[in-house]
């Protein structure tokens, strides 16, 4: 039987012993209602269907029977399994003892008694007697005899086993008491003998370890002092050059995306009066020599480190309209500018605004040397915490995958970098787009 069916069938058998036949026929269907059952483990399927039969008997529902008895007791016999096949006989003989089928019933028993006999199980042959006292009222003295002389012996030889078990058990306790006293005789001399060595070597442990202590101690305290000097003058020499590559590399970023930019663009408007000096060309050139002026207060402000202080301040949109229009001023370009209405500049730490302006710059100047453009929009959008920036032209475009010659874009990736942000361009032969993305502070 598989492992659930005999916790089933187990259950269901103290049920029926209790004479809780309902509780008894829940455990029995859990056996029979599963469809596999039969197929895959028959002895618990034909042991349900007796056990099964047998309450119904008890509670006097007589239907399937005894068809259930002959189906379980021809499986016993086509495959040699006779476990149970004597007590199947029993339970068919109180069926014809409940119809008064007394010959049939009487049969039944008879053949039970002769199956447990050759079980030799005593209690399987009390079991049967006791059915034929019942059945077989006309012998029922010589079964009552037969079943007193069965039982007599089983309590005979229950007495002689207690005797023998208990001889056995006393012999047993004494050996074990002996064996006892001396192991604890043993163990008392061990552990004596061991925690006196064990004291003694503590002792001169302790005593070895306070003297490798105290040394090890000086010259710990000797080494940290020195790492601590040595620390402290890496630590300067370290923060002296990060300082002075910053600086470098700030000033260097400062004079190619501020002042050579726009000293470029100048040239790039003055270099018109070449080949063209009417009064129209003169005059929109004037204004380039008053961007040099500006560009001359540009170069004072970077030697006194006063960017972040120009940006550090609430008119950011107006420095970018004022780029913007110069731009327009300058240039065949038209370029564009928009702004998100919720995004505060107020609150945006200078550096971002300063670097953003100077992204701007470079961009700017790109578009008016290479993409021939007659648009280009420059727009500001806030998305979810991030702040983003977008120039567009619709110029002739470049081969972003070609390797370029100047620090332009490296200075670009640079800035977006340090801010912590995302860098994307696209080109193509009729358009090119600049996107970056910059996290916001919460």
């Amino acid at each position: 039987m598989t492992r659930h069916n005999i916790s089933y069938l187990g259950i269901a058998n103290c049920y029926t012993f209790l004479k809780e036949y309902n509780k008894a026929e829940y455990y029995i269907n859990k056996v029979l209602e599963n469809p596999k059952t039969k197929s895959v483990d028959p002895p618990g399927f034909y042991s349900a269907i007796a056990m099964q039969a047998c309450v119904n008997i008890n509670q006097d529902r007589m239907y399937g029977l005894p068809q259930a008895f002959y189906e379980v007791d021809n499986y016993y016999a086509n495959n040699d399994d006779l476990g149970g096949q004597n007590f199947n006989q029993v339970n068919l003989s109180l069926y014809y003892l409940k119809v008064k089928d007394t010959i049939n019933a009487i049969n039944a028993a008879k053949k039970s008694l002769i199956l447990s006999k050759s079980y030799k199980n005593p209690l399987d042959i009390l079991a049967c007697l006791n059915q034929l006292v019942k059945v077989d009222r006309k012998n029922a003295s010589i079964y009552a005899e037969e079943y007193i002389r069965v039982n007599d012996s089983m309590q005979i030889a229950e007495r002689n086993f207690r005797d023998k078990f208990a001889r056995i058990e006393f012999e047993t306790d004494e050996i074990t008491q002996q064996k006892n006293s001396a192991i604890k005789q043993k163990w008392i001399i061990s552990i004596t003998s061991g925690i006196f060595i064990l004291v003694i070597i503590l002792i001169l442990i302790i005593t070895k370890q306070r003297f490798k202590q105290k040394e090890l101690r000086i010259l710990q305290e000797q080494q940290i002092a020195n790492e601590e000097i040595y620390n402290l003058m890496l630590s300067q020499k370290n923060a002296e050059d990060i300082a002075r590559q910053q600086e470098k590399q700030r000033i260097a970023i400062e004079l190619h995306d501020g002042v050579m930019n726009r000293l470029a663009s100048t040239r790039f408007n003055l270099n018109i009066l070449s080949y063209k000096k009417d009064e129209e060309t003169i005059s929109k050139c004037l204004d380039s020599v008053n961007e040099l002026c500006d560009i001359e207060q540009e170069i004072r402000h970077i030697a006194h480190d006063l960017n972040l202080e120009t940006f550090n301040n609430d008119s950011f949109t107006s420095l970018l309209t004022d780029l913007v229009a110069t731009q327009n001023n300058i240039t065949n370009t038209t370029y564009r500018l928009e702004i998100d209405e919720y995004i505060n500049w107020i609150d945006m730490h200078p550096s971002i605004k300063m670097n953003l302006y100077r992204i701007i710059q470079e961009a700017s100047h790109n578009i008016n040397k290479s993409a021939q453009a007659d648009n280009a929009v420059i727009s500001f959008i806030l998305d979810e915490g991030y702040l983003c920036l977008s120039v567009t032209d619709d110029g002739k475009g470049f081969d972003v995958k070609k390797k370029s010659g100047g620090i332009g874009l490296k200075n670009i990736k640079l800035r977006v970098n340090n801010m912590g942000g995302k860098f994307v361009i696209q080109s193509n032969d009729k358009s090119t787009s600049l996107n970056i993305s910059i996290p916001l502070p919460n």
